[in-house]
């Protein structure tokens, strides 16, 4: 109803790593089935670049055990939009 479009974005820092970076988007598009209409591979420092993403109603984040609850309000603020940070249960794979 909501005639949204998916924009899957992610940000490297080494750009040797460009297109092992696309082809991981391209692989868990694929094997997840989304109904993704663009990727994009953005290279440089992680908070500056997601400062100059597209803007987006929704950005889904997953969560890791290396941030902190201060680098999640970080991210949220830097974006300026609505965040969801996910994290799997560990028990299902979307590659499997």
């Amino acid at each position: 109803n909501w005639v949204a479009e998916i924009r899957l974005i992610t940000i490297i820092n080494d750009e040797e790593e460009k297109q092992r970076a696309k082809d991981f988007l391209r692989e868990f598009i694929q094997l997840s089935r989304l109904p993704i209409q663009e990727t994009v591979v953005k290279f440089g420092h992680f908070y500056e670049e997601l400062a100059n993403a597209p803007l987006a109603d929704i950005n889904i984040f997953g969560i890791s055990p290396e941030l902190t609850i201060e680098d999640y309000k970080k991210m949220s603020l830097t974006v300026n939009t609505t965040c969801l940070f996910v994290m799997d249960s560990g028990h299902e794979n979307v590659f499997a």
